[in-house]
């Protein structure tokens, strides 16, 4: 499987959509599972 590199742009948006999800009530893990990242990567993300 290849490997996606994402942009900053595409990177902030999404951290903004799990924010908006967990808002929701949704689970870390679930809202990383609906925009198809893994939980790992959404730490990774927030730390950098």
């Amino acid at each position: 499987m290849a490997r996606t590199r994402y942009t900053a742009e595409e990177i902030i948006g999404q951290l903004r959509t799990i924010d908006i999800e967990l808002g929701n009530g949704l689970a870390v893990i679930e809202a990383c599972r609906k925009l198809g990242i893994t939980e790992q990567t959404d730490y990774r993300w927030k730390k950098e």
